[in-house]
């Protein structure tokens, strides 16, 4: 087979490479977007050093925590790549600088806050109100999602635990969280209208 010198090569390998693994199409893009914006594709193979790495992910030190996190998985997925298929050198990912993350703002809310936040939350439907509530809280406590909270049935409900079932999970896997206390008094005190907990509130994502 012909040798490969040029990093977009690789990075077209990549992308086939992680197909046949089964990865999910929207990561595989979500991957070869970050290492575009990251990697100047147009250099040989051999400007892939441990050097340029940290010079190119300085180009996003200046973004938030979570954002320059995945720049840096995806530069280490595809070093990790270059390694098993290009004869890149094992120890070039060796001592890559950790992802810094900031002091706490604040402007961040704190629990209390929080709480009080979600008490001041009125609607026309007394019983829309209560589950609205509740619903928010159990996401601020439970750090769920608003589709697979919405989605929760009173038999998920069991024990001071909530289960989040596969099929409205993003992951596609079950998760069991016990719950804080005032939020197990909060579902207590609910009616109980139907299968799904928060029968009442909007359906949709923007309704909510």
């Amino acid at each position: 087979s012909k040798a490969v010198s040029s990093l977009r090569q690789c990075y077209y390998g990549w992308g086939i490479e992680m197909r046949r693994r089964g990865m999910r199409e929207r990561s595989i893009q979500a991957y070869m977007k970050n290492i575009r914006l990251t990697v100047p594709i147009d250099e040989p193979l051999t400007s892939f050093t441990k050097d340029n790495a940290r010079l190119w992910m300085a180009k996003h030190d200046h973004l938030k925590t979570a954002t320059r996190k995945h720049y840096s998985v995806s530069l280490r997925e595809f070093a990790k790549y270059l390694v098993e298929f290009h004869g890149l050198d094992p120890r070039i990912t060796t001592g890559w600088p950790m992802i810094k993350v900031e002091q706490v703002e604040k402007g961040y809310w704190k629990m209390n806050e929080i709480y009080h936040i979600i008490e001041a939350v009125e609607c026309k439907d007394k019983l829309c109100e209560k589950q609205m509530k509740a619903y928010l809280w159990l996401m601020a406590t439970a750090g769920s999602r608003q589709g697979e909270t919405a989605l929760l049935r009173w038999s998920d409900f069991r024990d001071g635990c909530m289960t989040y079932r596969a099929e409205i999970t993003k992951n596609n896997k079950t998760r069991f969280v016990p719950l804080d206390m005032r939020i197990i008094d909060m579902l207590s005190r609910l009616p109980r209208d139907g299968d799904l907990i928060f029968s009442h509130i909007p359906n949709s994502q923007a309704g909510r």
